[in-house]
C-alpha cells in the first residue's frame, strides 16, 4: 500500500494551447483526459491536490480544488508560485497537464531525491537530452521570494531560478531503469504530438 506523502500535488493547466487550438488538457487519450493522467499518478502518493488554472469550470467533472493563477498570462514560473502559495505543505509538486506518460515510480523517486538532505529546495529532473524538466519537479515554498525577484524583472523561465536556490538535479540514468523512462518528459503541444501520444499508448496496450 502506498503510504500518501506530506506534500502537495498541482497540476499546471494556465496555458493557452496555441498550437493544439482548443484546451489540450482536454483532449481524450485512449478514453482519458490529458489532465487525468497526471490527475491519477499523484492522487494516491500526495496530500494535497490541486490544478492551477483560470478556467475552474470545464474541470469541475474531476472532483479536484481549483485554484486560480495569480499572475495568469506569465508563464509556467508564475504558475508554480501561485502552487506555492495556495499548497498547505513546504513542498509542491508540480506538475504539466500535457505529460500523459508520468509515473507514480518516478514521482516517488524525485520525492525521494529531495528528502535526501534536508535542505535542498528544488529537485528537477533531466530527460534524455539532458534538458531540464521544470514541470514535473518539486518546490519547497521557500523559493517564493525569488520567484517574485525574478518575475518583478520580467524573467519567467523557471530555469532561471534553479541557480538561485539549492537545486538537486536528478540526472536521466539515475531512474532510466524505470518503466517507460525514455517516454517520460513526452509531452502535447501540437496535433502531430497528440498523434505520436497515441500511438505509443496503442504500442503499450500490445
Amino acid at each position: 500500500m502506498t503510504v500518501k506523502q506530506s506534500i502537495s500535488g498541482f497540476i499546471q493547466a494556465g496555458g493557452k494551447s496555441r498550437r493544439m487550438g482548443q484546451n489540450k488538457a482536454l483532449l481524450k487519450l485512449a478514453g482519458l483526459k490529458l489532465i487525468e493522467y497526471p490527475i491519477k499518478e499523484l492522487s494516491n502518493i500526495v496530500s494535497e491536490l490541486g490544478i492551477i488554472t483560470n478556467t475552474p469550470e470545464v474541470y469541475l467533472d474531476l472532483n479536484v480544488t481549483c485554484y486560480a493563477d495569480i499572475w495568469p498570462g506569465l508563464g509556467p514560473l508564475a504558475g508554480i508560485y501561485s502552487a506555492l502559495e495556495y499548497s498547505s505543505n513546504d513542498y509542491v509538486l508540480s506538475l504539466a497537464c500535457d505529460m500523459p506518460f508520468i509515473s507514480r515510480e518516478l514521482l516517488e523517486f524525485l520525492i525521494k531525491s529531495i528528502k535526501s538532505k534536508q535542505d535542498y529546495q528544488i529537485c528537477v529532473p533531466l530527460d534524455f537530452n539532458g534538458e531540464v524538466q521544470p514541470l514535473c519537479a518539486i518546490y519547497d515554498k521557500s523559493c517564493k521570494k525569488h520567484i517574485l525577484e525574478l518575475i518583478n524583472q520580467s524573467k519567467y523561465a523557471p530555469r532561471e531560478l534553479f541557480s538561485l536556490v539549492n537545486t538537486k538535479i536528478v540526472l536521466f540514468k539515475e531512474f532510466s531503469y524505470l518503466a517507460g523512462a525514455e517516454n517520460f518528459f513526452k509531452n502535447i503541444n501540437s496535433p502531430e504530438d497528440f498523434d505520436l501520444a497515441n500511438k505509443i499508448l496503442e504500442s503499450n496496450s500490445k
